[in-house]
């Protein structure tokens, strides 16, 4: 891909931005404010005044700089989950990831991951106490601000410390390009990327809160309460003032819209980051269709291990008994997470009518109209992007 300009701004336009920090960060000048688009998705805005049309930016845009590197060509899959039972129950899916952030904090690193704010906004936060890690467990269905986390990501790398980023294959993808760009060897720095589905749009969450619970009044927000099991999840948000909110997944109009793609970001129904080779060292998600012998109402997660890097760190966790994990084939991997090999989807019909919805329709109005009752629900949930991702399992395990 080619762009005669200087900055990023064309990569806007054309709606291929991924939202994901990278240029924000690089800019030495600060001439890139990061702003919400009319669809409610993050994205850079120029200041032409500012901007000396370095082209860091470009340089630093996965979208017009897919990152390569030493990444294996075909993972090494694993199903696991922790071995400690209250971080396995409180996390999403199986706790690796806060086994992981552990062990990192305990050899005195960081750790930078996906925390909710007081605005109920989800951001990326450092972490650099133990204690402070349940903050950023648990899944947060919606575009993350990443501030200047990647900045300090390169200090604290410089200074010599060991660094955990855990992201969506975009933002790592943006982060490999940071480090790129400054010269630094990611020797010291452990990406983690997610099996992502994907981000909504940011007005759809606020519009959907605001006129289901008084926002400052919000005490706790779980996408992925496991107190059904984890195949059977529900949306759980408890107010200050004792007030409990509970649905499960397909029965919650925000939650069930996201799962069938209603109000993606435009690049994630094309996504170019969600494929093989995987942007992290490691990939980590929730093991759909994980075989029988393993499937565990706790939680089971499936993990990629995609550098030499990766398999180290993967190695002293299970070396550790931090987590139980036993390799199995990518193909049964990747059946029924498609998300893994494949970021292509079907952009639904309604997408452009809800959009332009949310600007004077209220939520109710938008969840009667177009996020209509499941039928045959696991099928509609991943009908979109699962046929292309089965002829891409079938071309992958044929070569």
């Amino acid at each position: 891909m080619k762009y005669y300009q200087k900055n990023v701004s064309l990569v806007v336009n054309e709606g291929k931005c991924a939202g994901c920090y990278a240029c924000y960060n690089i800019c030495p000048l600060k001439a890139i404010e990061m702003r919400l688009s009319d669809e409610g998705f993050y994205v850079p805005n120029i200041n032409d005044t500012l901007c000396s049309e370095c082209g860091l930016c470009l340089n630093v845009c996965p979208v017009v700089n897919i990152p390569s590197g030493n990444r294996f060509p075909s993972p090494i899959a694993y199903t696991a989950w922790s071995l400690n039972e209250t971080t396995r129950i409180s996390s999403s899916s199986g706790g690796i990831y806060p086994e992981l952030a552990r062990m990192v904090l305990e050899k005195k690193g960081v750790v930078f991951a996906v925390g909710w704010s007081k605005e109920w906004f989800a951001e990326h936060k450092e972490v650099t106490d133990t204690q402070k890690i349940p903050e950023t467990l648990g899944s947060k269905y919606v575009q993350s601000k990443v501030g200047d986390s990647y900045e300090k990501v390169i200090g604290y790398i410089s200074g010599g410390k060991q660094v955990l980023f855990v992201g969506t294959p975009c933002q790592i993808a943006g982060l490999r390009n940071v480090i790129k760009q400054e010269r630094i060897t990611e020797n010291d720095v452990i990406l983690v990327d997610l099996v992502c589905h994907g981000v909504p749009s940011l007005f759809a969450f606020k519009k959907y809160l605001k006129e289901h619970f008084e926002t400052d009044k919000i005490e706790s927000i779980q996408f992925r309460n496991k107190s059904k099991g984890w195949t059977r999840f529900q949306i759980v948000i408890e107010t200050i003032d004792g007030k409990k909110y509970e649905a499960v997944y397909y029965k919650d109009s925000f939650f069930y819209g996201f799962l069938i793609n209603l109000y993606l970001a435009s690049i994630c129904y094309n996504c170019p980051f969600s494929k093989i080779p995987r942007q992290g060292d490691i990939t980590l998600g929730d093991f759909w269709g994980v075989p029988k012998e393993y499937k565990d109402e706790r939680g089971v997660s499936v993990v990629l291990v995609n550098s030499e890097k990766g398999n180290e760190f993967f190695s002293e966790l299970i070396e550790g008994k931090r987590i139980f994990a036993e390799q199995v084939p990518l193909e049964i991997a990747a059946k029924s997470n498609p998300r893994i090999i494949s970021g292509r989807l079907e952009i639904p019909k309604e997408r452009e009518q809800i959009l332009k919805a949310l600007n004077n329709k209220s939520w109710k109005y938008i969840a009667r109209k177009y996020i209509k009752p499941p039928v045959g629900l696991r099928s509609i949930i991943i009908r979109r992007g699962l046929s292309f991702a089965k002829r891409m399992i079938k071309k992958i395990f044929k070569e």
